[in-house]
C-alpha cells in the first residue's frame, strides 16, 4: 500500500503532473497484488461500490482537474464509467468539487477549471449522462454547489427542469457553503470569485422557472467583511429576485 500512497501523491500535488513520472510510478506499482490493483481501477461491475469509485486515481485526477493524468489513466484501462453509491458518475466530479490549496492559486486554479472542461467534454463524447436515476441533473447541481459557472452551459438542458425537484433551485439561491472556511484560511479572494460565479449562475437560470424554497435563500453569517461582504450582499439581493 506504500506504493499506492506514493502514486496518489503524484496525482494530487501541484497543478500539473509529469507523464514520465506517472509512467515510472505506474510501472513500479505493477508489483502490488491483484486485489490492490482492482481497488485502483474499479470496473463498472462494481459501480455502486463507493469506496472503490471514490478512492481511485481517476477520481482524484478528475477532481483536481489533472487532464494529463486523467488521459493517461484512461489509456491504461481505468474505467471512466465508475459511479458512486448514488449512481452519480464522473461528470458530477468534473463539474464540481473545487480544490483549493496553497500550491495552486490564480492561473494554476484557472488551469484546473479549464482541464475539468476538457474532462467533461471527453466524458460527454463517451455518452455519459449528467442525470441521476431520478432524472435530476446532478452534474449541474454539483457545479452550482461548487459555484463553478463554466461547466453549466455544457451540461444543462431545459428538460432538466421538467421534474418537480427543488434541489437544483435550492443550491442556486443558497450560500456558497465553504465561504467561511475559505475566508479564515486565507482564500478570501477565492470566496469572492465563487460568489461572482454564483451571480453568473443566477443570471443563467433567470426566467427559466426554477423551483426553490424561499427559506433557503442565502443569509449573512457575521464573518463577512470587505469585498466578500459586498459581493455576497449583491448575490443575496439577486437571489431574492429569482
Amino acid at each position: 500500500m506504500k506504493k499506492l500512497t506514493i502514486f496518489l501523491a503524484i496525482i494530487v500535488v501541484g497543478c500539473s503532473t509529469s507523464a514520465d513520472k506517472i509512467v515510472q510510478k505506474y510501472n513500479q506499482s505493477m508489483t502490488i497484488s491483484d486485489q490492490e490493483r482492482s481497488d485502483w481501477f474499479p470496473n463498472s461491475e462494481s459501480a455502486n461500490n463507493y469506496e472503490k469509485a471514490y478512492k481511485s486515481p481517476l477520481y482524484y485526477a478528475t477532481s483536481f482537474g489533472d487532464f494529463e493524468t486523467f488521459n493517461y489513466l484512461i489509456n491504461i484501462g481505468a474505467d471512466y464509467q465508475i459511479k458512486d453509491l448514488f449512481g452519480n458518475n464522473l461528470l458530477s466530479v468534473a463539474a464540481g468539487l473545487m480544490r483549493f490549496d496553497d500550491n495552486c492559486k490564480n492561473q494554476c486554479l484557472e488551469n484546473r477549471i479549464s482541464n475539468k472542461l476538457k474532462i467533461i467534454n471527453f466524458l460527454k463524447t463517451k455518452g455519459l449522462s449528467p442525470l441521476n436515476k431520478d432524472g435530476e441533473n446532478v452534474a449541474v447541481i454539483s457545479a452550482i454547489s461548487s459555484a463553478s459557472y463554466e461547466p453549466i452551459p455544457l451540461l444543462f438542458s431545459e428538460a432538466d427542469l421538467k421534474n418537480n425537484s427543488t434541489r437544483l433551485g435550492n443550491e442556486l439561491i443558497g450560500c456558497y457553503r465553504p465561504d467561511e472556511d475559505l475566508y479564515y484560511s486565507g482564500f478570501q479572494d477565492q470566496a469572492e470569485t465563487r460568489y461572482r460565479d454564483k451571480i453568473k449562475i443566477l443570471n443563467f437560470f433567470k426566467n427559466k422557472g426554477v423551483k426553490f424554497d424561499k427559506g433557503r435563500i442565502c443569509k449573512l453569517e457575521g464573518f463577512e467583511k470587505g469585498n466578500l461582504l459586498k459581493i455576497k450582499l449583491e448575490f443575496i439581493a439577486q437571489a431574492r429576485q429569482m
